[in-house]
């Protein structure tokens, strides 16, 4: 579900609605267990939600545009398209919930983080 907040003129004249997914995600991924993050994409044209299978050994990113919602009276677009941008599988345990944004990819043997241009082990 998704939840968006719109503001007129006044504070009190704030509206919500909720929106539902037209696809499941767990559909889209049948193996997965968890959801274990989910977000906004920092430009806020797409949700991204994390999912983990239940031996925690496959986890994938999908990024899902606003489209693939709609409201509870059936408003809102057809498009249920998702994309996965990332998927991990390994024979090892994943640790799908860090405490901080942490992304590995063993396959290549690279690690993503974000920390400050000074020093990494910054962040604000």
């Amino acid at each position: 579900m998704l939840g968006m907040f719109s503001q007129g003129s006044q504070v009190s004249d704030v509206q919500v609605a909720d929106y539902s997914m037209r696809m499941a995600l767990f559909k889209a991924c049948p193996w997965a267990e968890y959801l274990t993050r989910a977000g906004w994409t920092s430009d806020g044209k797409y949700v991204y939600a994390m999912v983990l299978d239940r031996l925690q050994q496959r986890q994938a990113v999908m990024l899902i545009p606003p489209s693939s919602f709609y409201d509870y009276e059936g408003k809102g677009s057809c498009s249920p398209h998702m994309q996965c941008i990332y998927e991990e599988t390994t024979d090892l345990w994943i640790n799908g919930v860090l405490p901080s944004q942490v992304w590995v990819d063993e396959r290549r043997g690279l690690v993503f983080f974000m920390a400050m241009k000074d020093s990494p082990l910054e962040s604000h």
